[in-house]
């Protein structure tokens, strides 16, 4: 059947820790700028949303 303008799906999505990334970023550029060391790999913990675009 075909979907109506009315219909709605959830999109599945992937929530990042926005403040915590913006945070380890500043951390970096002060490293970077007082010739400290940097990580060149930085992971952070994400939490996947399932909506109705995922089986």
């Amino acid at each position: 059947s075909r979907s109506s303008a009315r219909d709605e799906l959830t999109l599945s999505t992937i929530r990042q820790p926005i403040g915590e990334i913006a945070q380890m970023a500043v951390s970096s550029l002060i490293n970077i700028i007082e010739k400290k060391k940097v990580h060149k790999k930085i992971i952070l913990p994400v939490t996947f949303i399932k909506g109705q675009t995922t089986k």
